[in-house]
């Protein structure tokens, strides 16, 4: 039986997946809500991470949490620097704008003020600053995701009051400073930064008192307390506790003033309430010395009454000057013009008199007059010393050093007060101190040319041997030292401006005694002995002169003595004078017995100077200093002895210079005629003894003019002298024959030298060249006749650089010649060099086939000309 399937239709089952469905909108939603309320993330970069912690510190606006610090890391470009990541919450994402501000909340104590002191409990937290508070504004301005942290709590804008700035040359008020009126806090300085002309504090000043700044209000510096005291008593003043510790600023409100309507504006800040009356522009006071002048109490007078401050003094020591930087009430600047005169007052007690007086309650101080009412206002003045002098003769005294000497200090004649010193200063050519005196009018005919000034100290003396000494000066030099006049012919009418300041009334005895236009020198030694000022300087006996002075060079541990020789004397010494000790008395003993050697009565008593000039009439230039010998033996032993002769008559006499490679070595000393021959004695240093070798030729130098040269011009002023070449030899001579002529240069070195043998000496003569392929290699030394008279030999020298050039068979010619080749295409000439033409010259050539290296005075035939074929020798020669 067929069975039919039975087809039943089932339900589906919907029920099953209503769980995950509702899962997932579920998960979807929670998905949806935390993107939708996760915020945006923003990177801080901070100078630091001290206090802040991954979700822990937040971000805080006006108190309230929007955002949480997710992740800190080290900055990738700036290791020292910290970037913390925040995410915001989505309601606040608002503020990460361009101009935003962040800064970071922990515990401040300061002078001026204590702050986040919540934080110690609740933590370090993130604080922050939005650039508007329009919100509309705020969207406009474009998103910013990076940030840099500020390093202190900014200003906040937005508070209420008025802001302006204060200039002042420079800060020495801090952050939260107060600013005062009346002793009431009513603002403070919220900022300080630099500016090209010092520095400019910001100021906030509350709103319910910004009614007090007006156009005209002036602002000074109050700090704390101030205490001025003087012989007139003791001023104390003091401002409130916070500006006794970190300083503060006060200002004025003039009632007839406008209320300053702008929100920001700028005012000058004052030093004190004192400047607040002065002009605004400095006046510079200069001067040459210092003055004990304190600057923050100091003042400007005019007729005694207060005109000015002292603002600034400063010391310049490229220049050694002080400047006094003031500034003068408005009421006084107009007195400053271009006759106004500017001096200090200090108190100064003493026999001539007692000024400044009222400086002893006051303290030094600047006073000023002026003789008219100008317009023309300065703003650069010198400040004097002394108030306006008398008038008179104005005098110039100069001197190595000051003497302590002060302005006002008195000028004397014979115990009379004529003049005063007005001022002094250092001279920038001469380094010397300059001193202007002033000589009343009544006494000025007593100044002539031979006036001497000279400092007058109270007691002048000195005891020794040779006698004593005193000199007392005037009753104020007791107290201090003064200026002393002496003329010595006051019938004289020469008039003098300038004169030399000298040190003593022993230096002004000493300048009587040099002038008589001597000479001054100076002679070093390692002992003194029992030489002292005065021992005299004697020559052949007599006394030329004495010893000035002496002192002791550290650097050379030499004693310099100072000595002065008389005008009559001068041509006595010159360069070679050797100066010895004639001290009492030496003994000489020997195999040859004893000698005594002494000096005069005076310089067994005092010591005493000799010196012997063994050269006579040198015009050298004297040495800055001689040596002394220990006795004239060893003074004399530096010279030797040295005779030439001559046949020949030349220019030579007393003084004739020796002169070896342009150094004067020695010189003439007498010239005499002995059975016709010219005997010539000289005198040669020792140092240069070397110079008298066996082998050494001397010759005659003198003026020459032929076609090519000129020589020795200077001959013409100095006369003929004697010149050298320095032999070879070990062993020494002190006789010599003076060359008839000018040896070769090359005479005495060392080098290869070969004879050639010519038909006639053409134009060639001593020093002229050998060529070696147009390159000199030697030169003629000397040339003679041969033995047989049928040519001339010619001695060559050849630099030992080129020695090796030579072969045994080197051709030589003469190269003088000049070629001339005539052809249709013109005429060709040629020569070795342009030079052989005038001084003629010897040209070498060697085959291609080079022998060996020529002997010493090996012969060779000279050439008139050269072949052409020589011209084409090439050959290879190494130097071995």
């Amino acid at each position: 039986m067929e069975q039919k399937a039975v087809i039943k239709n089932k339900k589906p089952i919907y029920v099953v997946w209503i769980i995950p469905i509702v899962a997932m909108v579920i998960a979807g939603l929670m998905i949806f809500k935390y993107f939708d309320n996760k915020g945006l993330d923003i990177v801080i970069t901070f100078d630091s991470g001290d206090g802040l912690s991954v979700g822990k510190t937040p971000l805080l606006y006006n108190g309230i949490k929007i955002g949480q610090i997710s992740d800190l890391q080290v900055n990738k470009n700036d290791v020292t620097k910290v970037d913390a990541t925040l995410i915001l919450e989505k309601k606040a994402a608002v503020i990460a704008k361009k101009g935003t501000l962040f800064w970071k909340v922990e515990p401040t104590v300061s002078l001026t003020r204590i702050s986040g002191l919540s934080t110690i409990l609740s933590g370090v937290y993130i604080d922050v600053m939005t650039p508007s508070k329009d919100k509309a504004e705020l969207v406009s301005l474009p998103d910013l995701r990076v940030f840099q942290a500020e390093s202190a709590p900014p200003i906040d804008i937005y508070e209420p009051g008025l802001r302006f700035v204060l200039t002042a040359d420079e800060s020495d008020l801090k952050i939260g400073a107060p600013v005062m009126f009346r002793d009431i806090l009513i603002g403070e300085v919220e900022n300080v930064v630099l500016s090209k002309g010092g520095v400019e504090y910001s100021i906030h000043i509350q709103e319910k008192y910004q009614h007090l700044i007006k156009e005209e209000s002036k602002f000074w510096k109050i700090s704390g307390i101030d205490i001025r005291a003087s012989l007139a008593g003791i001023r104390i003043s003091m401002d409130s506790l916070a500006s006794v510790i970190v300083g503060g600023i006060s200002i004025s409100s003039p009632e007839h003033s406008k209320v300053l309507k702008d929100k920001e504006g700028e005012f000058t800040l004052y030093d004190s309430i004192e400047g607040t009356c002065l002009a605004d522009d400095k006046i510079l006071l200069t001067s040459k010395r210092g003055y004990n002048i304190d600057e923050k109490s100091a003042f400007v007078y005019y007729k005694g009454i207060q005109a000015g401050v002292v603002e600034n003094v400063y010391y310049y020591p490229q220049r050694d000057e002080t400047t006094f930087s003031i500034k003068l009430n408005e009421d006084f600047r107009h007195l400053a013009n271009r006759d106004a005169y500017f001096w200090i007052v200090e108190p100064r007690l003493g026999l001539t008199g007692v000024r400044g007086l009222d400086a002893l309650a006051r303290g030094p101080y600047i006073t000023f007059e002026t003789k008219t009412k100008s317009t023309e206002l300065l703003d650069e003045f010198k400040l004097n010393a002394n108030p306006p002098v008398m008038e008179g003769l104005s005098i110039r005294l100069n001197a190595a050093k000051s003497y302590n000497l002060k302005q006002g200090v008195n000028v004397v004649y014979n115990d009379v007060i004529i003049g005063t010193l007005v001022k002094s200063q250092i001279s920038k050519i001469s380094k010397q101190v300059l001193f202007d005196i002033v000589i009343a009018d009544e006494y000025k005919h007593l100044v002539n040319e031979t006036s001497s000034f000279y400092i007058q100290g109270a007691v002048e003396g000195n005891i020794s041997l040779k006698g004593m000494y005193f000199n007392v000066g005037s009753l104020s030099s007791m107290i201090h030292s003064g200026i002393a006049m002496a003329t010595k012919d006051s019938d004289n009418k020469v008039k003098k401006q300038s004169f030399e300041l000298l040190g003593s009334h022993k230096d002004y005895k000493e300048k009587v005694y040099t002038d008589d236009g001597g000479s001054f020198h100076t002679i070093s030694c390692k002992v003194l002995g029992s030489v002292s000022e005065g021992s005299p300087i004697v020559y052949k006996g007599f006394k030329v002169g004495k010893v000035m002075s002496y002192e002791f060079d550290e650097i050379s541990d030499l004693i310099k003595v100072k000595i002065y020789v008389s005008g009559k004397y001068n041509n006595t010494i010159n360069h070679s004078t050797k100066f010895y000790d004639l001290s009492g008395f030496k003994i000489k003993a020997d195999m040859t017995g004893l000698k005594f050697e002494t000096g005069s009565v005076e310089s067994i008593v005092s010591g005493g100077i000799s010196y012997v000039t063994p050269i006579k009439n040198t015009q050298d230039q004297l040495p800055s200093e001689f040596t002394l010998y220990e006795s004239s033996d060893a003074a004399q032993k530096y010279y030797l002895p040295v005779t030439f002769s001559s046949l020949k008559e030349s220019g030579l006499k007393v003084g004739s210079k020796i002169i070896y490679r342009t150094m004067t070595i020695g010189q003439v000393t007498h010239v005499s005629l002995v059975r016709g021959v010219l005997k010539y004695d000289a005198l040669i240093e020792e140092e240069y003894k070397e110079v008298l070798a066996e082998d050494s030729k001397f010759w005659i130098e003198d003026f020459e003019f032929n076609i090519d040269q000129v020589k020795n011009p200077l001959a013409i002023v100095t006369g003929a002298f004697i010149k050298l070449s320095k032999g070879l030899s070990k062993d020494s001579i002190k006789h010599f024959e003076l060359l008839a002529e000018t040896p070769a240069e090359t005479i005495n070195q060392l080098g290869l030298r070969v004879v050639v043998k010519g038909e006639r000496l053409s134009s060639l003569k001593v020093g002229a060249p050998v060529f070696y392929r147009q390159i000199k290699i030697g030169s003629i030394e000397a040339f003679k006749l041969s033995s047989d008279s049928t040519g001339v030999e010619m001695r060559l020298f050849i630099d030992p650089a080129y020695s090796y050039l030579v072969r045994r068979n080197s051709i030589f010619y003469n190269a003088t010649a000049m070629g001339m080749d005539v052809s249709l295409f013109g005429v060709k000439l040629s020569t070795e060099t342009l030079s052989t033409i005038i001084h003629g010259g010897i040209t070498m050539v060697v085959p291609n086939k080079p022998q060996g290296l020529a002997r010493e005075m090996e012969r060779f035939e000279l050439f008139n000309e050269a072949d052409d074929d020589w011209l084409e020798y090439k050959p290879v020669i190494v130097k071995e």
